[in-house]
């Protein structure tokens, strides 16, 4: 669903929400206009879903460079439009009985991830472990990488949250230095200081707060 958008059903699913009265304002904003409505909401989620920045969201849908209007522009639809009203219109579509889904033959692994294609819409990231460390409080930008690490030696229903939590609360600054996005000023001990913080897991946020705001990009779960 989130691969080529030229092969994928997503665009025909965006021009779907563009009827709901629900959620048309917020996904009119992303649809772009004329006889490629909805392509132009489908490439952000897709992009968005497969882990590219906001910074080159920002650049290719939202004025051709990353400049302070077009990050704000891009973050502004990806939190308050893509992961709020796309979510709800995407997950809604696919519980509907005119889904094209036979819910009562399909197999337990594809229902798991029917199921969870609004939470990777919402967390921007493709995988069910990644979808865990988002909900983990892990950035964005190392969530994929964290959850294929985490998942290689569990099982599907040991991905969770309070398993994810244990793994990440034992990981040394080396291990964490693995999935440091190239191109940022972070080291593996900064990466686990802002988890640290960012999941609460420590008092002492001066330092790390000053990481986050010197950090490339760190995109938070929309609240």
């Amino acid at each position: 669903l989130f691969g080529d958008v030229s092969t994928s059903a997503l665009p025909d699913l965006m021009r779907v929400m563009l009827q709901l009265p629900q959620i048309r304002d917020s996904i009119d904003e992303l649809g772009g206009i004329g006889s490629g409505i909805g392509d132009r909401a489908a490439r952000i989620a897709s992009d968005w879903v497969e882990g590219v920045s906001i910074k080159i969201i920002a650049e290719r849908y939202f004025g051709g460079d990353a400049s302070t209007v077009a990050l704000t522009e891009a973050t502004k639809a990806i939190y308050r439009n893509l992961a709020t009203a796309g979510t709800w219109g995407l997950t809604a579509l696919s519980k509907l009985p005119t889904s094209g889904i036979d819910f009562e033959s399909v197999s337990e692994l594809d229902l798991r991830n029917i199921n969870l294609l609004g939470a990777m819409l919402y967390h921007g990231v493709n995988t069910e472990a990644g979808v865990v460390m988002r909900m983990s409080s892990v950035p964005r930008t190392a969530a994929i990488s964290l959850g294929a690490e985490f998942a290689q030696t569990r099982t599907s229903t040991e991905l969770r949250p309070s398993h994810a939590r244990e793994f990440l609360a034992q990981l040394s600054d080396s291990d964490w230095g693995r999935h440091v996005p190239q191109g940022t000023p972070l080291v593996g001990s900064d990466l686990r200081e802002i988890w640290q913080v960012l999941s609460g897991s420590t008092s002492d946020s001066g330092s790390a707060t000053e990481i986050v705001d010197h950090a490339q990009e760190f995109p938070l779960r929309p609240s």
